[in-house]
């Protein structure tokens, strides 16, 4: 009996494996279960995440019982894909379903109809949002200069000025948001530059020629590279040092400084720490660099001379582009978009699947793209052109206006999950404000 019952266990097991791994086979191969139909089908699926969470899924117009997030299988085919919640703007895309593959939409970021603006300062001049994302800095039409928390709470005065400045411009933040970079036009005679930390001002040294880039060093609230009239510089609150000529742009990841040095008939790319020393030659090239754009994980890209765009990892260099002005590396440097005149394009080297080009265009638009910024997500952009600020896909889908009455003030930003917005808005023609505008998910909820 024992036996028996022995035998009668280990076949049940035996069919059970044996349906699971039928079953695997069966949805690897692109097969799923109908279970409203009671039947086997081959197709696909497609895997929805929207912020917020439990929007309403609509499949060619009909509503599935469930909310997002969530995997739906579908035969192969196209569908419209719409996804629906109350205090928010519809989103919908014409999506391909193709047998054996999850169609991923993971980017769906719904934004509030109301969207509740609120104005945290008057007379602007300048801002510049944290890297932590919870200050501003701004300076006003008096050339008095400020800090708060991003909402508009808890303002103090950071510098006072008192006549003899005729222009106070705020340009950014330290990496660990404790200190920031003022340009300020002495009434009368030239510019100088400040560094001001817990409300205490530090006057630096005269930096000589034509200043094209100046940021903190990225271990320092109290040290600045500066790019001037071809020559960088390291600078501290009394001293200039000058690191090398014929340099023209650098760029800054968590660990090291990398910089373009032209010559007459070679140019370089140089890797250096942020003292200058064991500098180590990148690459070579017979056409000089312009721009350079390092990233968190060691990549790098870079523009030439020539317009073409390329990007460099662990030796190897790969030519992405013949054509680009500039290019801005994600978040998490996932991600690469690059313009040319009013054209947007996104490169990706991380898109494994065979059938996607690993560079998309986003957008062609009719005017020049004034100012543009990523998302946290990755997976949406927003860019302004003239007054009016845009969100979109990365895909160029579901474009939205945010606003058509942003003034002309460059650093618009988002908060940290991208719940809120903060602009400049013009105001009767004359005084810029700034404003906090609430466009993502409610209170509370956390990105996922």
């Amino acid at each position: 009996m024992l036996v028996k019952k022995r035998v009668i266990l280990y076949s049940i097991s035996f069919l059970f494996i044996a349906i699971i791994s039928i079953t695997m086979v069966f949805v690897l191969k692109g097969y799923y279960l109908d279970l409203e139909n009671f039947s086997i089908k081959k197709g696909g699926s497609v895997f929805v995440k929207s912020i917020p969470r439990t929007a309403e899924i609509y499949i060619d117009g009909k509503l599935k019982k469930k909310k997002s997030p969530i995997n739906i299988s579908l035969p192969s085919g196209y569908y419209t894909l719409l996804i629906k919640k109350d205090g928010f703007y519809s989103w919908e895309k014409k999506i391909k379903i193709d047998s054996g593959f999850v169609a991923w939409q993971e980017y769906v970021f719904l934004i509030r109809t109301d969207k509740q603006d609120k104005i945290i300062a008057e007379d602007i001049n300048s801002f510049s949002v944290s890297k932590n994302y919870q200050k501003i800095a701004y300076s006003d039409s008096k050339e008095n200069t400020y800090s708060m928390d991003v909402n508009g709470e808890n303002k103090k005065t950071l510098f006072e000025n008192k006549g003899l400045y005729k222009d106070i411009k705020v340009i950014t933040w330290s990496k660990d948001s404790q200190s920031i970079i003022v340009e300020k036009t002495l009434v009368g005679e030239g510019k100088q530059f400040s560094i001001i930390k817990n409300q205490d001002t530090y006057n630096l040294p005269h930096i000589p020629g034509e200043i094209a880039k100046i940021d903190f060093k990225y271990n320092s609230n109290e040290e600045l590279i500066v790019l001037s009239s071809n020559k960088i510089y390291s600078v501290k609150t009394k001293s200039i040092l000058t690191e090398d000529t014929n340099i023209s742009d650098f760029s800054q990841s968590n660990s090291h400084i990398i910089y373009a040095k032209n010559g007459e008939k070679e140019s370089f790319l140089i890797k250096t720490g942020s003292d200058f020393k064991n500098k180590e030659h990148l690459l070579t090239s017979e056409i000089k660099y312009l721009k350079v754009y390092s990233e968190i994980n060691n990549f790098l890209a870079f523009i030439k001379e020539d317009s073409s765009l390329w990007t460099y990892l662990d030796g190897n260099q790969n030519k992405i582009s013949d054509d680009a002005d500039y290019a801005m590396w994600s978040p998490e440097g996932e991600k690469l978009l690059f313009v040319k005149n009013s054209e947007i394009k996104i490169y990706t080297d991380k898109e494994e699947d065979p059938r996607v080009s690993k560079i998309k265009l986003l957008t062609r638009l009719s005017s020049p793209i004034d100012e543009i910024r990523w998302f946290y997500d990755e997976g949406h952009i927003i860019y302004r052109v003239k007054n009016i600020l845009t969100f979109v896909e990365i895909d160029g889908s579901n474009p939205i206006n945010l606003y058509e009455n942003s003034s002309g003030v460059n650093g618009f930003s988002t908060t940290k999950y991208g719940r809120e917005l903060i602009y400049p808005k013009m105001l009767d023609n004359k005084s810029k404000t700034l404003i906090y505008s609430k466009i993502g998910e409610e209170n509370g909820l956390i990105p996922y």
